[in-house]
């Protein structure tokens, strides 16, 4: 046996009033006079005896759920905003066809948003509605967007899926209209089956459940007067009636919103695949940045009698799908253990990062590495081998979309990169020994990890999902060729060009659970397994222990079709 309520009152302030010409785009709600001008339908009675008085909703209000646990669902009202609550409440109105004449719409409209094969009787997605109220009005408006902000309170538990609607029509183009179911109950069961037929942008609510704030957005596309009307319907019975509480912004809930929404499947899918590329760009970047440690740049081989040598210089990357860049500081230090072997390490500490939305990833501890070199000879000529390692861990935050009934999750785990490369290269003098020529060839092991995590719960996320951990493997082979040619006394020009080739490449997919249904999300589309790299540079050597470079690296990755350019300025001292 249903619960009854205290009947809330339908109508508490509307604060909607249109100029005769508006010319911009924007907002149409103004809060200032009231329902006046506005027509109200669901009660017989004059707006000023509609339960015996009429408010404006300023301050924080409350309203209470009688469900099995009787809940109070509180909000706020936005600074300098006035909030109305539409409910159906004692109204006699059920006639769905002449709700569609009067909203200026037609029946096949308010039928494909509802998912059903007429307006009457029980149907595949359990509309049946009892009754309705609404209130519309004309606003003569320019082309262009419009928003408003809204909450729903069920009220009431399923199959009664009762539930709230917004419409708007063109008075002189009847083709130019639209009706929106914005919330409704399920009608089975807090799970995606109860939302079967719904529109993918409904948000559906569980027994006795209610929503946070939203803004819904809408686009008219010719300048034109256009019939405003929104509205709350009882679905099956009128024992308990719903609430649609309407704003020109956007309010706040206090508390947790009661019960929860049930969030679509086909939307939280489309966040999974929004969210994908964007993870990517940091496995992306992470590729970069241990590519460019070992295979060109971080060394250090200017020493003095002491056999030390230190680095220290500024890199910026830029990359070119999706837009972003970084700015870091590199610190690089060598020291002379024999004519034939020096060793060293290097940090690479970010200052600036400018990249995608929904992703934030920050240091847990700088770029780091070491690195060893045997020469054949001590003027480096002949052979020589070079081994090297990169590793770094970093806090990644992330954050889905809301596309739709998803959610916009938030989570927070580690991404570990880790590389490890040996090279083998063989050094000529050429072009009147103005040119040292360096062949090589290279092998290059790379692992990147993200831990598995869950997206933390609140008052707007209350079905989080759970990510398995994703890790990108790769062996890759190298071969090119590296340019040292002297263009003066004390200036350098160095170049190279090489080739690099996946042997073995394996990415796991994005996987989430949480929601009933979700399947993986590709994250090793377009794989481009032979990709090109090149650099070209000069250095400047005042003394014999100092050394002013700069270098400009170009390196495709895997993914996406990317490419990217690092610039890399640096001052060595020998000691």
């Amino acid at each position: 046996m249903k619960n009854n309520v205290k009947k809330i009152a339908r109508f508490v302030t509307l604060i909607l009033i249109a100029s005769p010409s508006i010319s911009h785009a924007g907002a149409f709600l103004n809060l200032d006079l009231g329902l006046t001008g506005w027509t109200i339908v669901g009660d017989g009675t004059p707006l000023n005896t509609i339960n015996g008085s009429v408010s404006t909703d300023t301050t924080t209000k409350s309203i209470t759920v009688s469900g099995p646990v009787s809940n109070t669902y509180t909000y706020n009202v936005q600074s300098g905003a006035v909030i109305t609550t539409i409910s159906p409440s004692n109204s006699s109105f059920n006639d769905w066809s002449v709700l569609a004449t009067n909203l200026g719409i037609t029946q096949a409209q308010i039928q494909t948003e509802i998912g059903a094969s007429s307006l009457g009787g029980s149907n595949s997605t359990g509309f049946s509605p009892t009754n309705y109220a609404y209130i519309t009005k004309n606003f003569t408006l320019a082309a262009g967007s419009y928003s408003f902000g809204w909450a729903y309170v069920a009220n009431d538990y399923q199959p009664y899926a009762d539930g709230i609607f917004f419409s708007y029509s063109d008075t002189n183009n009847a083709s130019n209209s639209k009706f929106v179911i914005l919330a409704r109950n399920s009608q089975s069961s807090s799970s995606v089956a109860g939302t079967t037929g719904y529109p993918t942008n409904t948000v559906v609510v569980d027994s006795y459940g209610s929503t946070a704030f939203h803004t819904y957005t809408f686009t008219l596309s010719a300048s034109s007067t256009y019939k405003m009307a929104f509205g709350a319907f009882n679905n099956l019975d009128t024992s308990t009636d719903p609430v649609f509480i309407l704003t020109n912004e956007a309010g706040q809930v206090i508390g947790n919103v009661i019960g929860g929404s049930l969030i679509g499947t086909a939307d939280t899918q489309a966040s999974l695949h929004s969210l994908a590329p964007k993870l990517r760009t940091y496995y992306n970047r992470q590729t970069i940045a241990t590519n460019f440690a070992n295979m060109n740049t971080y060394d250090c081989d200017l020493f003095d009698a002491k056999g030390v040598c230190v680095s220290v210089g500024g890199q910026q990357t830029y990359v070119d799908n999706p837009s972003s860049n970084l700015t870091s500081t590199v610190v690089v230090a060598g020291y002379k253990v024999s004519p034939q072997i020096r060793i060293g390490g290097f940090l690479n500490q970010d200052i600036n990062n400018n990249t995608v939305s929904s992703v934030h990833m920050s240091n847990a501890n700088p770029l780091m590495g070491l690195f060893a070199v045997w020469n054949q000879n001590e003027d480096h000529l002949g052979y020589q081998v070079k081994i090297a390692n990169a590793y770094q861990d970093k806090d990644v935050t992330t954050t889905r979309d809301v596309l739709g009934t998803s959610e916009a999750g938030t989570g927070s785990t580690t991404l570990n990169t880790q590389s490890y490369v040996g090279e083998l290269s063989y050094a000529f003098l050429a072009n009147e020994d103005k040119t040292l020529v360096r062949p090589y060839a290279a092998i290059r092991y790379t692992r990147i990890k993200q831990d598995g995590y869950t997206e933390q719960t609140s008052s707007g996320v209350t079905a989080p999902l759970t990510y398995s951990a994703l890790e990108d493997r790769s062996t890759t082979a190298l071969v090119g060729v590296k340019l040292n040619h002297k263009l003066a006394e004390k200036v350098n020009l160095t170049g190279s060009l090489g080739i690099e080739q996946d042997l073995y490449h394996r990415v796991d997919n994005l996987t989430a659970t949480g929601v009933s249904g979700l399947t993986s999300e590709n994250f090793n589309d377009n794989i481009k397994r032979t990709r090109p790299v090149a650099s070209i540079g000069a250095y400047f050597m005042p003394v014999k222990n100092q050394r002013i470079a700069a270098d400009l690296y170009y390196q495709q990755l895997p993914f996406q079709s990317t490419g990217s350019a690092t610039a890399y300025v640096n001052y060595t001292i020998g000691f």
